[in-house]
């Protein structure tokens, strides 16, 4: 099986010139609504290449951080809280043009459990900015490799009455990291705005602001947009929320529907641009007493 992977991306990844045409940093955190707890850190560093005429290549590298709501206390109860869990992967990503819709096939490859020393990231965090010190990390979910395929479509479409244009998306999650499908669409509006298949985050697809066939970042020196989006999915498995996949851990009882909105915007100057989205979500576990906010932060320059 390794030798047919092999020799079936041989002539993709040898056989074209690659051309670099963007790198990027996100980070999300939900300190910009002043709680510490559930997705509360991720951040992830990436690269996409132009191989062909119509499509491209990603890779990245990215850790998300996952903590209950007590997290500086030694007693908190998981029957009714999610467990502490640390993910660390690396994202390799396809993506093909035609016309005005974007096909990416993403695979992650990583591990979740203590090997991935999330526990020690937010020890240091909190010591620096001086925040309670998080005790739980000895409950978190155990060490397990995580192999996820994800497929997603995004549709692009000009809105030229309402000075913008919106993105539509779909896709779907396999592997041991979740089981979920959905769809959404992300919406912008305002002077000289991209046009391109719009960012994606953390833990989503692995890229970063494809441009539509024919257009070039380059054609923009300056450009300022205001974002809205929403996406839903229904959710099989989600390790974060059900435990391990192979061994009894600590899980808690999610919801099979998520639906998540957010607001946002886009500045671009020449080659630098600043993208920022404010994320709010409805429960994903059945004892969670309160809806989850997050900020995501963007920094990507294009060539």
């Amino acid at each position: 099986m390794k030798k047919l992977v092999y020799f079936a991306l041989v002539p993709l990844l040898y056989g074209n010139e690659w051309e670099l045409k963007n790198i990027f940093l996100e980070t999300e955190n939900d300190a910009d609504a002043r709680t510490d707890r559930d997705y509360t850190y991720g951040s992830e560093i990436g690269a996409l290449f132009k191989i062909e005429k119509k499509k491209y290549i990603s890779f990245s590298i990215a850790h998300q951080m996952y903590t209950p709501k007590d997290f500086d206390k030694d007693d908190v109860d998981f029957t009714k809280e999610r467990p502490y869990a640390g993910y660390m992967y690396l994202n390799g990503g396809l993506h093909f043009i035609n016309n005005n819709h974007l096909d990416s096939f993403n695979m992650q490859l990583g591990i979740v459990g203590p090997a991935a020393q999330m526990d020690e990231v937010q020890k240091i965090i909190h010591d620096i900015i001086g925040s309670p010190e998080p005790k739980g990390w000895d409950e978190q979910i155990e060490n397990e490799v995580i192999v996820q395929i994800n497929y997603e479509r995004r549709w692009f479409q000009d809105l030229k009455d309402l000075n913008g244009n919106i993105v539509y998306f779909a896709g779907a999650n396999l592997g041991n990291a979740s089981i979920k499908a959905g769809g959404g669409f992300f919406f912008r509006t305002g002077w000289n705005i991209e046009r391109d298949f719009a960012p994606s985050r953390i833990h989503y697809r692995g890229y970063n602001n494809i441009p539509l066939e024919g257009y070039s970042h380059k054609k923009l020196k300056q450009s300022f947009s205001f974002s809205l989006y929403a996406d839903a999915n229904v959710i099989g498995r989600d390790i974060f929320l059900d435990g391990n996949t192979f061994k009894d851990s600590i899980s808690v009882d999610k919801e099979y529907f998520v639906a998540k909105g957010g607001f946002g915007f886009n500045y671009r100057y020449q080659d630098l641009t600043i993208n920022y989205m404010h994320t709010f979500s409805t429960k994903e576990f059945k004892t969670q007493s309160y809806y989850h906010s997050y900020g995501s932060l963007i920094f990507s320059y294009n060539y």
